[in-house]
């Protein structure tokens, strides 16, 4: 769906899948204003080690400007949920700026930011996540991307559940300068990808996007 509410409809294809994502002006401005930021932040990320188990590796002085990595992550969150627009069209809004520009995230919203060195990748919408076994937490997530070795989450400020203890960049939103990675993401915590068969999964009765995958080689360092 574009940014001025206007849509583009595509006929299905027999025996294939489909999903919805950004139209390609905002696919072009996430590209311009935030990707290749969010790129250095992995970078930055594997550097330090964050890609293999035990999070060893010392600080990397890697400069990564917070504010185009951060409006990666809520273009991504866009595209993952559909409905995201409807509910915050503000903030919509606010991402077609020029990433130089600061703006604040709504206050019920909290972006969320760990470490993954997990072989599998988790990509979905708004979902909620109700945890089976000890301790069972229900994570309420809007948009989530599990992707090492980095994973993300825009969750309720209000209902954080397993996403507590990650690290908070909400703020990132309203930082316009570049910055040491060793100082973004210092000590991430690590995590796991959610397991299908230790959460019970409830969404909407509309489209929601959960893509599963599992990567094939391990990244080194």
């Amino acid at each position: 769906q574009q940014h001025d509410g206007s849509s583009t409809d595509m006929n299905p294809r027999i025996g294939g899948i489909w999903c919805r994502g950004l139209c390609s002006s905002c696919n072009s401005h996430a590209g311009a204003n935030g990707d290749d930021d969010y790129c250095l932040l992995v970078n930055a990320a594997r550097s330090a080690g964050l890609a293999m188990p035990g999070l060893s590796g010392g600080p990397t002085g890697q400069l990564v400007h917070p504010g185009g990595a951060v409006r990666s992550m809520l273009y991504g969150a866009f595209s993952f949920a559909p409905r995201l627009r409807e509910f915050y069209e503000d903030l919509a809004n606010d991402l077609l700026t020029d990433k130089d520009t600061p703006f604040t995230l709504p206050s019920e919203l909290s972006l969320r930011l760990a470490a993954t060195s997990s072989n599998e990748a988790l990509v979905m919408g708004s979902v909620a996540a109700i945890g089976i076994l000890p301790p069972a937490r229900t994570t309420i997530f809007v948009a989530a991307c599990f992707f090492r070795p980095l994973a993300w989450a825009l969750v309720h400020s209000d209902e954080l559940g397993d996403t507590a203890h990650w690290l908070d960049i909400s703020d990132w939103t309203n930082t316009t300068t570049e910055a040491k990675a060793s100082a973004l993401i210092p000590d991430l915590p690590s995590v796991d990808v959610p397991l299908i068969d230790d959460h019970g999964w409830v969404f909407t009765g509309e489209l929601e996007t959960i893509y599963r995958g599992t990567l094939k080689s391990r990244v080194k360092q």
